[in-house]
């Protein structure tokens, strides 16, 4: 395979009639529609290309995303397929993500050409709804693959056009700049073919709050955020619009250094702590030199952190720059703080873990130490990106005790940087022996969206109910202003 990059071809939109009422959007790799990370380079060597276009490709295994998002003519619901150009070696498991109204679907897809029964073919994907507008699409990730390259191609959306033009919604502006606790005040109107004046229908929503009718108001806080507005006709077609706010935050203060130690006796309360869905896991505390959380319930996963879900956190807030360090956390049975909780395929975990300013948005990162299915006494990390995230692990094994100490460092540009290390009971910082994150110190994913500030805290959960009841534990969180 040769290593140059390569502009394919305008090919935005090829709408086709599949039968009297199917229509299709195409969206080809290097078109219109299409966004990447990371390095992608034009797959020459392949065969079987669609429509000549051969696609692009990475290596297996690295950060490197690329998207697949059209503008949707109309909200319903569309057949997805993704069309893979022939080549071997690629991997035999690719993480595609569909992002739709609904939320996101994961699947893992076969790619090597010498084993894939749909090489040169598309592959369907199933059905999802899709609002009319930029509102969604389809992610290829390389993190998690295998066998030397990852490929994009070409994702179609099949539809039925709707007779029933949709609504038109119009806002009094797209985007504005604001400062950090002002008011901002919108108004739009909306009108329909079929329902005419729409406008005293318009549904508005941002940092939490809704609204209905012609006008919508919302404080602004330290970070940008998006005001979403839609309206439905009578039969069921919808627009939606957005209005991009920009906000100058306030100077913060710098951060200042904090450490907290935990005291024995009872189960006391944590102090100095922000907490939230603090209901998700109500027992949660210091004891005896450590925080405890005692995780003793978890149906329908109310305590799990994984995307879009968001369990109990616990922390404090903090400015870039800052070193973030966690001392001798993971997970035990109950009862038995000093015994390493091993469970076959559970996902048990006590970590650290930062989190944009406005617990709402669904950007964060975190690292945590516990069970991750069948890989035992391990680290996982994952950086999370408005709700999309692809989290690793550092390996079977890797900690005897079933304990680590978690250093987070935030660059002032935002970017992180983890490091680990078998626990340092001795509390002298001069014996730390830091390991960078799976050799680098990254944690895989798309940067999250943060503010001058996040909140760093603690976090226990599970997925599922495998090894429940067990004790998230740490002896120490520590925040260093730089």
């Amino acid at each position: 395979m040769k290593y140059f990059s390569c502009t394919f071809a305008l090919i935005a939109f090829v709408a086709q009639i599949h039968s009297a009422t199917a229509a299709e959007i195409v969206v080809q790799a290097g078109g219109t529609g299409t966004a990447q990370t990371g390095s992608w380079s034009s797959a020459t060597d392949a065969t079987m290309p669609y429509n000549g276009n051969l696609g692009v490709y990475t290596q297996a295994g690295n950060t490197a995303t690329y998207t697949f998002a059209p503008t949707f003519p109309q909200t319903t619901t569309y057949a997805v397929e993704v069309y893979n150009s022939c080549y071997s070696p690629r991997s035999h498991i690719v993480t595609h993500v569909i992002n739709h109204a609904g939320g996101s679907a994961t699947h893992i897809i076969e790619q090597d050409c010498a084993v894939d029964p749909y090489r040169g073919q598309w592959r369907p994907l199933g059905s999802y709804t899709f609002n009319a507008g930029n509102t969604g699409g389809l992610t290829i990730y390389s993190a998690g693959s295998n066998n030397s390259y990852v490929g994009a191609t070409a994702v179609r959306f099949i539809y039925t056009p709707s007779s029933n033009p949709p609504p038109t919604i119009t806002p009094s502006t797209t985007s504005m700049n604001v400062n950090e606790g002002q008011v901002v005040a919108l108004s739009a109107t909306a009108n329909d073919v079929q329902d005419g004046n729409l406008t005293s229908a318009i549904q508005w929503q941002a940092l939490g709050q809704t609204g209905t009718g012609p006008t919508f108001s919302v404080t602004a806080g330290a970070v940008n955020f998006v005001v979403t507005l839609s309206v439905t006709d009578s039969q069921g077609a919808s627009s939606t619009a957005s209005v991009t706010v920009n906000v100058t935050p306030n100077t913060p203060p710098p951060t200042q250094s904090r450490f907290f130690g935990f005291d024995c006796e009872n189960l006391e309360a944590l102090i100095g702590f922000t907490t939230n869905n603090a209901s998700a896991l109500p027992n949660v505390g210091k004891r005896c030199g450590r925080y405890t959380a005692e995780l003793l319930n978890n149906d329908n996963d109310v305590t799990l952190h994984y995307n879009t879900s968001q369990g109990r956190f616990d922390g404090v807030l903090a400015t870039f720059p800052f070193t973030a360090i966690v001392r001798n956390v993971g997970v035990a049975p109950l009862g038995q703080p000093d015994v390493a909780h091993e469970v076959q395929y559970a996902y048990n975990f006590a970590g650290i873990q930062i989190h944009n300013s406005d617990f709402n948005n669904l950007n964060s990162a975190h690292v945590v130490v516990g069970m991750r299915s069948g890989t035992t006494t391990t680290i996982e990390g994952k950086l999370t990106r408005d709700g999309v995230s692809t989290p690793t692990d550092i390996g079977q094994n890797q900690l005897p005790k079933g304990r680590a100490d978690i250093r987070v460092v935030g660059a002032t540009n935002g970017t992180l940087t983890v490091y680990w290390q078998q626990p340092n009971l001795t509390g002298n910082s001069n014996n730390d022996n830091w390991i960078p994150y799976n050799g680098t110190g990254i944690l895989p994913g798309e940067l999250p969206v943060w503010g001058r500030s996040v909140y760093i805290g603690l976090i226990t959960y599970a997925a599922g109910t495998s090894g429940v009841p067990f004790m998230g534990l740490a002896d120490s969180l520590e925040i260093i202003g730089q």
